[in-house]
């Protein structure tokens, strides 16, 4: 729940509100000296009316509506009013000098609840226009009036001010849609517009300020405020669409929450659209489609599945009507931003239809919350039912996730039952080891992300070359990269005789390199790293450096608008006393550094009701061995060292499984 929000349940947490005629009376009476301006919308308008009916929806859901206010946010839009801001790489810094101008004696925004603010006329103006948009639409006869009413009509979509945008919007990308008779084909061009045009990121704003005339003009912000912006575009052009979201997702480590602009069919189906798609799909996670790489990668290559698909548990709609709370006494801020009335729970609209069960070792009457895991700080809710006797359901959650069902207590989850995963055919699996031991071979505490994939190909065809020729004529080859290098990679070299001059060949300029090694074999059989002096033909030092620094998160590339000049060669000149056979070749790509480093501590743990270590170790190579480990198990690898990015897995068929 949003700050705004909980301060508005907490204001109004003792008035009965019931549903339609009630919730009008309601709002009304709380709307103390404003309530003369909000009857004089309704007495605007003949009863029985749709403007009427259109009027009497707003007010009667208008109680949890407001925006934050104060001198510092009116400054900062005046300011921005005045300003002519073209797209900037810096731009968050641009606003944030900005916002840091006028919130100089950092004060705290007041909340401005609609119903005691809004005026008369800007309200029944907004009405005219949203019924405007909607009769002047080539598409009008295919928009029923109950959609007009939910998904046009409002006059905001989260917390934007009291502002008659809708007609500036209009006038500004009407053009885009002229000719079109098809609100979703409508609807393509301009999400497809404005997902292009609009720069996504944070700034250090603390407060939703979601202003469509600022935001027009800076066309950058948050994702939130990038989907309050496409709505509101796309109501004021008559095109009906609803506010989608996830708090977060199932299976990556950030916290952050993702939202997009779903349309909404005569039929009420949802419809969506990827970021950079050009036709809309029906009931589609634009999130969990996997990313598009030029390689596809024989997974046979990997001790760990890849998996890039981000996952959500169930999908939220934001909405300005509001819907009736479950009868629970939950916990508002560990429920926060999904158990509120304008919130609705729309999983099953996007075919998020499986349903999840365990029995519970005690009859309880207590709350049960379904939790995923969350990096760093472990299991999070995300939806809460009442015990009846020993089975806790759970409807309508995704499959291809773990779960935990667990009591709060305190700050503590206990759970109900041990983890289940959910798999595609909807079988649920309850991952209770014990059914024996195994031995498991990990190299990575993360998922890999499809897009290193992309980076990874451009190394195919490179080579690694030896010689005693500074300029490497008639050079020997030591190795051929002939599978995309995945991770770190050690190269076995079988040794003939020794070299002066030892050098990486990238066939592609845009490789990145963040490790380079060369091993050899001493008289005496023991294997030593070579040293010596870095040669390159075209890095720079720093950055050819880099390469030989021991840090898989550095590498040859200055950055990713500094892309190596040509195809290029690094190397070492290991002196004219070297006589050292080369045996060993390690190699590794920029990375997540997210793979088993050599030196690290790690820290192996497996869930059996709570988590249970296996022992701490320091990485010798590129992976870690553990014996001894419960079969049917979940299990979290850390690495105490350094690093964030942890998720848990499985272990089936000697792979890392990811959930």
């Amino acid at each position: 729940m949003t700050k705004f929000h909980r301060i508005c349940v907490f204001l109004l947490s003792s008035v009965a509100f019931s549903c339609s005629n009630n919730n009008l009376h309601t709002v009304l009476k709380l709307s103390g000296s404003n309530r003369d301006e909000l009857e004089k919308v309704l007495e605007h308008y003949p009863r029985g009316s749709q403007k009427r009916q259109a009027a009497e929806f707003l007010v009667e859901n208008m109680l949890y509506q407001g925006h934050f206010a104060g001198r510092a946010l009116d400054n900062y839009r005046a300011l921005m009013a005045k300003k002519e801001l073209k797209l900037d790489p810096n731009y968050p810094e641009v606003l944030d000098t900005l916002w840091s101008s006028v919130n100089t004696t950092e004060e705290t925004p007041s909340i401005e609840r609609d119903m005691l603010n809004i005026r008369a006329d800007y309200l029944i103006a907004d009405i005219e226009s949203a019924f405007n948009a909607w009769e002047s639409a080539p598409w009008k006869d295919s928009i029923t009036f109950e959609i007009f009413l939910n998904y046009i009509l409002p006059y905001k979509v989260q917390q934007e001010p009291l502002y008659p945008f809708r007609k500036y919007l209009r006038e500004k990308y009407l053009p885009l849609v002229e000719g079109v008779s098809s609100p979703r084909k409508a609807y393509e061009i301009i999400h497809q517009n404005l997902t292009r045009a609009f720069s996504v990121a944070r700034t250090t704003i603390k407060y939703n300020y979601y202003d469509p005339i600022i935001m027009s003009k800076t066309m950058s912000g948050t994702c939130n405020e990038r989907t309050v912006y496409i709505v509101n575009v796309m109501r004021s052009l008559g095109i009906p669409v609803a506010f989608d979201f996830t708090p977060r997702f199932a299976n990556y480590s950030s916290n952050a929450a993702h939202s997009w602009a779903a349309y909404i069919s005569k039929e009420n189906e949802s419809y969506g659209m990827a970021d950079g798609d050009s036709v809309s799909h029906r009931n589609p996670l634009p999130l969990t489609t996997k990313w598009k790489y030029r390689y596809r990668l024989d997974e046979n290559q990997t001790l760990f599945k890849i998996d890039s698909m981000k996952k959500v548990f169930k999908v939220w709609r934001n909405t300005f009507k509001i819907h009736p709370l479950k009868d629970i006494d939950y916990d508002d801020n560990l429920m926060s931003g999904l158990v509120q009335p304008n919130v609705s729970d729309v999983s099953e609209l996007y075919d998020i239809t499986g349903d999840i069960e365990v029995k519970a070792s005690k009859r309880k009457k207590e709350n049960v919350y379904i939790c995923t895991f969350e990096t760093g700080k472990g299991w999070l809710p995300f939806d809460v039912v009442a015990q009846k006797g020993r089975k806790v359901r759970f409807e309508n959650v995704n499959v291809g996730i773990c779960y935990l069902m667990a009591y709060k207590n305190g700050d503590d989850f206990i759970p109900v039952a041990n983890p289940v995963t959910i798999h595609q055919e909807g079988v649920q699996h309850i991952l209770n080891p014990g059914a024996g031991t195994e031995t498991v071979l990990l190299r990575r505490k993360y998922i890999l992300v499809c897009s290193f994939l992309q980076e990874w190909a451009y190394g195919l065809g490179s080579t690694f070359e030896a010689s005693n020729n500074p300029k490497f004529i008639g050079a020997d080859t030591l190795f051929k990269q002939t599978t995309v290098p995945i991770g770190p990679q050690n190269y076995m070299v079988k040794p003939n005789k020794p070299f002066r001059y030892v050098r990486f060949n990238a066939k592609h300029r845009r490789v990145r390199v963040a490790e380079l090694a060369f091993y050899g074999t001493t008289q005496d059989g023991k294997e030593v790293e070579l040293t010596g002096t870095m040669i390159s033909d075209s890095i720079d030092q720093e950055n050819a450096l880099k390469a030989f620094d021991k840090d898989y998160s550095t590498d040859t590339q200055k950055d990713r608008l500094h892309i190596n000049p040509a195809p290029f060669w690094i190397g070492l000149d290991l002196g004219a006393d070297n006589h050292t056979q080369i045996s060993r070749i390690h190699f590794s790509t920029y990375s997540d550094a997210n793979f088993v480093e050599p030196n690290h501590e790690y820290e192996l743990f497996y869930y059996d009701m709570g988590w249970h270590s296996l022992g701490k170790k320091e990485a010798e190579r590129e992976y870690l061995i553990y014996d001894n480990v419960p079969k049917n198990a979940l299990l979290w690898l850390r690495d105490l060292t350094k690093g964030t990015e942890e998720r848990i897995f499985t272990y089936e068929h000697e792979k890392q499984i990811w959930w």
